[in-house]
């Protein structure tokens, strides 16, 4: 390692991204370039979730193996009334419902792999779909001491009806879990301390029954169980993260924010 590069591993960032796609479109390119540009110096960890990879950038296909090999497609379901399954991997390879339910996956691998070279107190989580014209401790100031913080933090015991509280997704959580149930909404723009996601990585590997539950009831119950500080962010901000243009294009708005497109 070069003295410039040993450095910039002992250098402790205020905060770092993030940033997780699937696929070299232009909306990926260009939402990448928009947050280099208006956070300079600002370390960005690049993670492809199961479809193409750039130059410089993890893969969470190698990263699925050795400690969090339970967390993958394949390791929890090597038993036999799960040849059906297994069959469908080889012959037409990973369900796209896999990506879905585990789009959180990219979040814990990424720290977990970057953590030695890479120091920052804060991170925030940034999908190939979120657009960010603005420096991320700006937006991010009112909650810039949580150790989780989203658009939407959603607390079984005042909005039991949200569709992951019911038991066809909440069984899947380990019994400790099932007594604090939390939700964010959406995955996308999560922030999170040092402190709170080294936390809940180690929690997951130390306890893998989190394996079937659904990311934005993983991620949420994990830190209220571990009594994590869990914010929401303020209705000056959250009115940007379900935000509904006419098309994948925010290149032309002019409101500096973190944008995310509510998709249904």
């Amino acid at each position: 390692m070069s003295s410039e590069q040993s450095s910039e591993s002992q250098k402790i960032h205020e905060v770092a991204a993030i940033f997780c796609y699937h696929k070299l479109c232009d909306v990926t390119l260009r939402n990448l370039e928009s947050l280099k540009k208006h956070n300079p110096g600002m370390p960005v960890i690049l993670i492809s979730n199961g479809g193409e990879v750039m130059q410089d950038s993890l893969n969470s296909r190698d990263l699925l193996k050795g400690k969090w090999k339970d967390y993958g497609p394949v390791s929890p379901f090597m038993k036999l009334r799960n040849l059906g399954y297994l069959w469908h991997l080889l012959k037409n390879g990973v369900p796209r419902e896999y990506f879905w339910r585990n789009a959180d996956m990219p979040l814990y691998l990424a720290y977990d792999a970057t953590r030695q070279n890479i120091s920052a107190k804060r991170y925030v989580f940034l999908e190939w779909d979120c657009y960010c014209n603005v420096d991320l401790s700006e937006f991010y100031k009112e909650v810039w001491d949580a150790d989780l913080a989203a658009q939407h933090v959603i607390d079984s015991a005042k909005e039991p009806s949200w569709d992951h509280f019911d038991a066809k997704y909440s069984r899947d959580c380990p019994p400790k879990g099932q007594e604090c149930l939390f939700g964010i909404a959406p995955l996308a723009a999560i922030l999170l301390s040092d402190r709170g996601l080294a936390a809940i990585c180690k929690e997951l590997k130390d306890d893998t029954s989190w394996r079937l539950t659904f990311c934005e009831l993983r991620v949420a119950t994990i830190a209220k169980y571990l009594n994590l500080n869990i914010q929401q962010l303020p209705e000056c901000k959250r009115k940007f993260l379900r935000a509904a243009p006419p098309c994948w294009d925010f290149s032309e708005v002019n409101e500096p924010a973190v944008w995310h497109m509510v998709k249904n």
